[in-house]
């Protein structure tokens, strides 16, 4: 993709040229007409990259990462981990095994930037499946606290996402993964859902028109990670998917929280187990990226 984005025209770069004139038309809107546009997508390599450094933890192929730090407990408890915690950017990282297979359960993460900060690094040690556990903000009717969801497209409204792929590439999870994780649910007694999930930077300004826009186009939740986790794992080409636990209610445009219900409680307990349940099922034959492959 990269390669194609690279065009020379009698000898000059054209696309370095269009770069260097939107850096200098920020500039000079900046200076005399108070105007800061957004750059372009760039697809040049990062000057800055993710890689191993002495006195980094180790990290087996299949990762689990979650939201709370209830959830990184909880995790850890199910999968038996008792290893002191070790933490990559700060954030803690322990080593479990469900059904006799290796995990790493790292968490909390919150919000697309340090999301995608952590697992870079998770990937650059090793990680090749990635399962995120995480709430959601129910933005339909059908879909009540203590329900699940398994997010099968998502809508950025992060801005973490634009700077791995142009947005005209829809975020989404590996097709493996998420049959995996069905078949993990399919015996769960909470309701399960699947389809689109919007991610939101800022979570003290879902306002009415935004919930009611994404409501009308279908979109069943609200979260801040899912469109930059799933961009991320095609870029990376990393099997990545997400169980989401939904948490509260905006559908009729005053917030209903729910995350001290005992309904609450019990998604989070059948999502956990879900989550390890799918980790131990994947194996590193499976079809890493079948369906990010097709939108190349």
């Amino acid at each position: 993709m990269q390669n194609s984005l690279n065009f020379i025209i009698g000898g000059i770069d054209v696309k370095k040229i269009l770069i260097a004139f939107m850096i200098g038309f920020v500039i000079f809107s900046n200076t005399f007409l108070n105007v800061m546009p957004a750059l372009p997508f760039d697809p040049e390599p990062a000057i800055v990259n993710p890689t191993p450094a002495p006195g980094d933890p180790s990290v087996t192929p299949k990762v689990i990462v979650t939201c709370s730090r209830q959830d990184f407990d909880l995790v850890c408890g199910l999968a038996g981990a008792t290893d002191p915690l070790s933490y990559v950017w700060d954030c803690p990282l322990q080593h479990g095994s469900w059904s006799g297979k290796p995990v790493t359960i790292v968490g909390p993460l919150i919000g697309a930037p340090h999301t995608i900060m952590v697992l870079e690094k998770l990937i650059a040690l090793g990680a090749r499946m990635i399962l995120y556990f995480g709430y959601t903000g129910s933005l339909q009717a059908d879909v009540r606290i203590g329900d699940l969801v398994v997010p099968t497209s998502a809508v950025s409204g992060e801005g973490t996402s634009k700077h791995y792929y142009p947005e005209i590439y829809p975020p989404i999870p590996d097709s493996t993964l998420v049959n995996l994780l069905n078949q993990a649910l399919s015996g769960v007694t909470a309701p399960v859902h699947q389809g689109a999930i919007w991610s939101n930077d800022a979570i003290y300004r879902e306002t009415v028109t935004l919930v009611q826009s994404y409501q009308n186009l279908g979109v069943k939740g609200v979260d801040m990670e899912m469109s930059a986790f799933f961009t991320l794992g095609k870029y990376r080409q990393v099997a990545v998917a997400g169980l989401l636990a939904v948490s509260d209610e905006l559908f009729t445009y005053t917030w209903n929280p729910g995350f001290n219900t005992p309904i609450f409680q019990e998604a989070r307990n059948l999502g956990a187990q879900a989550v390890l349940d799918t980790a131990a099922a994947w194996n590193e034959s499976s079809t890493a990226g079948t369906l990010y492959l097709l939108l190349e």
